[in-house]
This record gives structure tokens, sequence and C-alpha cells, in this order.
């Protein structure tokens, strides 16, 4: 009787084991994931606290730097919180003066040098999403819905290329990528259309195939350009690899 005990009490204490184990590991693997998701958090934050506000930037920490640059005396133009050429060119002017990279970047060192302790944006998604929308608006706002969504999925699709910068903004931003930025036509406020477009390829929706490229047919002239592998044309847009 005493060995049948010693005995039940022996399994009943391996199954307890086994079950505190699962639950450790269960634990365990939740602290992973949410850690593995928190590093992914901080590392995005942590990009868009490195660059505050630059051209097509909006809000009340742009306006906090044009005040700034008005009180220095290398601003001129409206307090309107709105990233412009007149506030990038007064920001890369006193970048100069400073000896910082003239960049026309409000980013953490040109704040400092500013004087001014801007918190983090809030709502980066909202920020990314206003961007691309007016990006799809100028490059392809002739264009049918289908085909706006399909800039929007390139620029998304050039993120995770090997070839282009990893970022959204650093994609739009790049030297010579886009002729709207360039021009900044892109500034103009984008259409309904174009910020569920926007919308819809943040979301992952991506009629290209992968594309990283596309060009109007109706305008593009360049040599290279135009010898690209068209993958697809939608509304008047190939899109390439």
């Amino acid at each position: 009787m005493r060995l049948r005990r010693r005995g039940e009490r022996m399994r009943a204490a391996r199954r307890y084991a086994a079950m505190a184990l699962g639950a450790a590991l269960f634990v365990g693997g939740l602290m992973l994931t949410y850690n593995s998701a928190f590093e992914r958090f901080a590392g995005t934050a942590g990009a868009a606290q490195a660059a505050v506000a630059r051209i097509g930037s909006r809000g009340t920490e742009v306006r906090a730097v044009q005040e700034r640059l008005r009180e220095l005396g290398f601003f001129k133009g409206s307090l309107d919180g709105v990233f412009g050429p007149s506030t990038y060119d007064a920001l890369k002017k006193f970048q100069k003066s400073r000896g910082l990279p003239a960049d026309g970047v409000a980013g953490q060192q040109t704040l400092s040098a500013l004087g001014l302790d801007v918190a983090p944006q809030q709502g980066e998604r909202e920020n990314e999403l206003e961007l691309l929308a007016r990006v799809i608006s100028a490059g392809a706002g002739d264009g049918s819905y289908a085909a706006q969504v399909a800039v929007g999925a390139v620029i998304l699709n050039r993120i995770a290329s090997p070839e282009f910068p990893d970022s959204l903004t650093a994609v739009i931003y790049q030297p010579g990528a886009f002729a709207c930025v360039q021009d900044f036509s892109f500034l103009q406020t984008p259409s309904a259309a174009a910020r569920r477009a926007a919308r819809d390829a943040l979301n992952g929706i991506d009629p290209t195939g992968g594309a990283l490229y596309y060009y109007d047919t109706k305008t593009e002239t360049d040599e290279a350009t135009l010898a690209r592998q068209v993958l697809m044309t939608i509304g008047g847009y190939a899109f390439c690899r």
C-alpha cells in the first residue's frame, strides 16, 4: 500500500512538473514574441525620432522649427506648420551656419542646435499614409484607382528590396527617385482616392506582382526606363522590374 501511494505521489509530482514546464515554455514564448515586437517597434520609433521634420511634414513640430528659425533670422515665411521649400532653404542655411550637414532635415542634432526638444511624432502610420498619398496623388493622380494603388505598392516594394533604402521616407526622398518630389508638386493636398490607395498599399495590396519601377506610357521618353522588363500595364502606367 505504501509503495502504491508513493508511486501515485511520484506520478502526480511528474505531472505537476510537466505542467509547470509547459506553462514556463508558454510564458517564455509569449515574452519572446513580445520582446521581438517591442524591438521592432523601438526600431521604428527610433527611425521616426531620428528625422522629426523634413520636406512634406506638417504639424506643431514643423511650426516650432519655423518659429525658432524666424527668431534666429533665417526664416521669413508664414508660420503655417507646413515644411515647404522656404522652410527647407531656411533650415539648410541654419545648418551651414552651425557647421552641420546641410541636408534640410530637422533631425535630433539640428533640433538640439536650434534649442528645441521636440517629442517624437505620434501616429507614425498616419504620417506615412499622408506622405505616401501625396506621392501617389502627384505621381499618378490622373490614373485609375488600380494604378494609384500600384504606384503605392511600387514604393513599398522598394523598402523590401536590397537595391533601395529600407524606410518609406528614405525611399521617397532618395535623390532623383520621384519627379514629383524633385519639383515639390507632391506638397499639394492629396485626393481622397490617393489616400484610399495609400491605405490599400500599406495594407499589403500589390496588383503589380512585385514591381520596383513604374512610368507613364504616354509621356515617358527615357530609353533606360523604357528598356525595363514590364510586368504589366495598369491604367496607362507600366510597372517594371
